[in-house]
């Protein structure tokens, strides 16, 4: 880390002690830091105090500690940082935890558990996409509201408030914040419902949920899976192609989910008790995340492992390869 002439080196500390009061949620703890700083140092946020000297690690990424090796110079960074009137809300994920599960999952559960937080300001991070915007616009944000925060950038708020668990993985923080679905759920589905009143006679979809192009994870017979499947009732849904809210409305409605895991499963956390939910597996790959959400939501839910395909480039996807017959004869329970 390159310093102004003068400055002193950024002290890191174990606990937050500073100026200010401490707050816990349900589940999470979170400060709010007077005339504090959020800066985006490309590895993740880094919370510091209104002397622009204290890092509060605790609040910080948990690479923090190595702020020191970053290629920056923080104190110009701060000096410039942009001012905002009133409280400002510190929604930036390190860089593996950008994508939309971790995103409706851990941050918006992290939002929805402050008083009036529809009245402060919130930081987002330099890679967002639609569904970062779609979100907090379905709870009410105004997008003035919104604040993105570029790499080796910083904001100053009057008041800061900033999460304690940014070292937790996801898997781990919906596990632990038994509230974060029934939250999600209380804010966000009667938004949808509201403007579907005129379809409520739909019956429930069987839904098989496609690949994205641009996914960690890919199914190299989609379509002859997806033909069996067919004959089963169901039909192909492209997140890619919806808006979220009409993604929440899909899996509201759903009696069945089947998908490959990734991010679009987190849907998962909006269908009905009882909706039947299979998760395809790569052979070395995964996590629990969506077993965690199923589990709070009472949906019966089961994994399928498939077979890793060789990659044909090194940084392309992971593929995995389903028989078709296979699968309908094994996953029997999940399909009818």
């Amino acid at each position: 880390m390159r310093q102004a002439p003068g400055s002193e080196v950024i002290q890191a500390k174990s606990e937050a002690v500073v100026p200010g009061q401490e707050y816990e949620f349900p589940e999470l703890h979170s400060i709010a830091l007077p005339s504090g700083y959020v800066v985006n140092l490309g590895i993740g946020p880094v919370v510091i105090d209104q002397t622009g000297r204290t890092i509060i690690q605790p609040y910080s990424t948990r690479y923090a500690g190595l702020v020191h090796y970053v290629d920056v110079d923080l104190s110009q960074i701060i000096s410039e940082a942009r001012y905002l009137r009133g409280p400002a809300v510190a929604l930036v994920a390190e860089e593996e935890f950008g994508g939309y599960g971790f995103w409706l999952l851990n941050f918006l559960p992290r939002l929805l558990a402050l008083p009036s937080y529809d009245k402060a300001a919130v930081i987002i991070g330099d890679d967002t996409s639609s569904f970062h915007w779609d979100t907090l616009a379905l709870l009410g944000i105004k997008r003035k509201s919104i604040h993105r925060l570029r790499k080796s950038r910083a904001v100053k708020a009057d008041m800061i408030v900033a999460f304690s668990d940014n070292s937790r993985t996801p898997g781990e923080l919906v596990r632990i914040r038994l509230g974060a679905i029934q939250s999600l759920r209380r804010h966000f589905l009667p938004v949808v419902r509201s403007e579907r009143r005129d379809r409520r006679s739909e019956p429930p979809s069987k839904l098989f949920v496609a690949s994205p192009r641009d996914a960690k994870f890919a199914l190299v017979n989609e379509d002859a899976l997806m033909s069996e499947l067919s004959q089963l009732g169901f039909v192909r849904i492209d997140l890619g192609r919806l808006t979220v809210k009409q993604q929440i409305a899909a899996f509201a409605q759903a009696s069945h989910v089947i998908g490959l895991h990734g991010d679009g499963l987190a849907n998962i956390a909006f269908a009905s008790v009882g909706t039947r939910v299979l998760e395809i597996f790569p052979a070395k790959e995964g996590s629990q995340i969506n077993y965690f959400v199923a589990a709070q939501q009472g949906l019966l839910y089961g994994t399928y492992v498939g077979t890793d395909v060789a990659r044909e480039h090194a940084e392309g996807p992971t593929l995995v390869h389903v028989d078709p017959a296979v699968f309908v004869q094994r996953a029997t329970l999940f399909l009818n």
